[in-house]
């Protein structure tokens, strides 16, 4: 990433635009402390965040469903509750004193899995044995209930179907319209701009231009996600 300056505002969807691999992982890692910054900063109501980790982000109200669900998302062997929970394993009920409580845990799991309308025949089976687009779901709700703040989402509807990924998006909707910021990386134009007020083009690592939805020229936002700004001629 390269000379990277983006704002997020409550209640809005900013939506990243680009072919893949342009530097749209290392953004969403960079945004949510999986990746720690050689320069710059991330300021966070006003407050630049420290040198903090991804346990850090989530205190702070930011969420993360990452593009690689299985593997960035999720501990596949380990049971279906303990990956709904992970984001709170610390907050009582479940954490207190040291103490997991399993019970607890289960308990908050279903009000989870129920609120992410995945059917679980048990929870204590490992997560990978849920189908990839009830791991989705899962995720994605685990991560909407700790991000007050932001939520990272990268390729959110990859791999769904048509029905899981208008869930998916209704999901989105509703946390932008609870207050939350939203970072939605997709390779999607069409979802882009049907859902963003805001759209960002990577290129290269570099942030070619940021557009307000009602501005937005569709073949301009092609010339710059193939690295062209456009400039257009005074009349």
């Amino acid at each position: 990433l390269h000379d990277i300056t983006l704002d997020i505002h409550a209640g809005e969807i900013v939506g990243i635009a680009g072919v893949a691999g342009n530097g749209q992982r290392e953004l969403s890692h960079v945004l949510t402390g999986l990746r720690r910054i050689a320069s710059g900063r991330i300021v966070v109501d006003g407050a630049p965040l420290g040198a903090g980790d991804a346990a850090a982000f989530s205190e702070l109200g930011i969420g993360h469903i990452p593009e690689d669900r299985l593997r960035s998302g999720l501990a596949p062997a380990m049971s279906v509750a303990i990956n709904a929970v992970m984001r709170e394993y610390k907050k009582p009920p479940i954490g207190s004193g040291g103490l997991y409580r399993s019970g607890a845990a289960t308990l908050l799991a279903r009000e989870i899995a129920k609120a992410a309308d995945v059917a679980v025949p048990d929870f204590a089976m490992p997560v990978r044995n849920l189908s990839g687009g009830n791991q989705q779901r899962l995720v994605a709700r685990r991560e909407m209930r700790i991000a007050h703040k932001v939520l990272v989402a990268a390729y959110p509807s990859r791999g769904l179907d048509v029905g899981a990924i208008n869930t998916m998006l209704r999901y989105i909707v509703e946390l932008r319209d609870a207050g939350a910021g939203i970072v939605l990386i997709s390779e999607d134009l069409e979802e882009l701009l049907n859902l963003s007020d805001r759209i960002a083009v990577l290129y290269e690592g570099r942030l070619m231009g940021a557009l307000d939805n009602d501005k937005i020229d569709v073949e301009q936002i092609g010339l710059l996600m193939g690295g062209r700004i456009v400039r257009k001629e005074a009349a």
